[in-house]
């Protein structure tokens, strides 16, 4: 009888120091417990999703890569080149823009006092020269003109006045150096070219962006998942060490079981330190590339609001080599 009474005695002490794992089993597998029901009874309505606290920053990944690019300055800089390169490439084309003249000129040819007894002229002569015309550079090399001119000579003693007009085209092509489309379009080529290479070059900035959130914000949803992993293996580790002093009282194990126990808790206390400061530097890692202005969000606690996903894909050689080919930004600016 008195045997009986012991045992019973110790299965009254292993449930009850197992009542904390139990209910952490109970939570970690979605199981109702007791406790639960009873304070969604207390409440008398369904708990409504849960409003971050001041200081809190939600970000999902797409509002942080939004974040990035608009707040990234060497992608601001970048962007001003493909403007640059278009300026450019209508300047080199402007050469072959034709542009038009109008010349004005008037002479005048006078008897100096002293010699006017040889003549008795005054005015020797007296004309106005209007040119007005068009002249523009070819793609062969060439040039043309295209003039218009009107000469109007004023009355003297020898000469009544009058207009003479003539119209001029005159072409110039060479025909050997700077001949042909390839001499006189160089410049086009290559202005052409760096316009797309600043193009290319600001994608794959915004690509290396993109890319340098995407792994910040997976390293901060891993870091935060590990940390509750830490913390649930703290509590359990806290769990063990009830059990076993339990155990000590009720006479089947030894005082160094309870030593072992706290140790490990004392372990998993330090993975839980560990594991907080990895959330910190993740989070710090995340403000940095999304470049948080320190009045504006630096000082926030940033929680993600999407979760990491694992799926294996089949991927064969040699379709990622030619698909590698084809996106790279900067194989294509080498190519140019």
């Amino acid at each position: 009888m008195q045997r009986v009474t012991e045992l019973l005695r110790i299965l009254l002490v292993l449930l009850l120091a197992s009542t904390p794992v139990l209910a952490a089993e109970s939570a970690q597998s979605g199981r109702p417990h007791l406790k639960l029901d009873l304070t969604l009874a207390q409440t008398g309505a369904a708990q409504l999703p849960p409003v971050p606290p001041a200081g809190v920053m939600e970000l999902s990944l797409r509002d942080s890569i939004g974040l990035a690019l608009k707040n990234n300055l060497d992608i601001a800089i970048e962007g001003f080149n493909p403007r640059l390169r278009d300026q450019d490439l209508t300047g080199e084309k402007a050469a072959f823009d034709p542009s038009a003249f109008l010349e004005l000129t008037r002479t005048e040819n006078r008897q100096p006092a002293g010699l006017r007894f040889l003549t008795g002229q005054r005015i020797l002569f007296d004309f106005f020269d209007f040119n007005a015309g068009l002249k523009q550079k070819l793609p062969t090399g060439g040039t043309y003109e295209f003039r218009f001119n009107n000469e109007y000579d004023g009355e003297t003693a020898a000469t009544p006045s009058g207009f003479t007009s003539s119209l001029a085209l005159t072409m110039t092509q060479p025909l050997l150096k700077n001949f042909g489309f390839e001499a006189t379009e160089t410049n086009i080529r290559i202005a052409t070219n760096n316009q797309a290479i600043s193009q290319e070059q600001l994608r794959l900035r915004v690509s290396d962006i993109v890319t340098q959130v995407q792994n910040a914000y997976v390293d901060l949803v891993f870091a935060i998942e590990n940390l509750e992993v830490q913390r649930r293996s703290h509590r359990l580790a806290q769990d063990l060490v009830a059990l076993n002093k339990a155990r000590v009282r009720a006479g089947v194990a030894a005082p160094v079981e309870v030593t072992q126990a706290e140790a490990q808790e004392a372990a998993r206390v330090q993975d839980v330190i560990l594991a907080e400061k990895a959330v910190r530097d993740a989070e710090d890692t995340l403000k940095v590339v999304l470049n948080l202005p320190v009045s504006g969000g630096w000082g926030q606690e940033i929680r993600p609001t999407d979760t990491a996903s694992f799926e294996v894909k089949p991927m064969n050689l040699d379709e990622a080599i030619q698909k590698a080919l084809e996106n790279r930004y900067e194989y294509k600016s080498a190519k140019l």
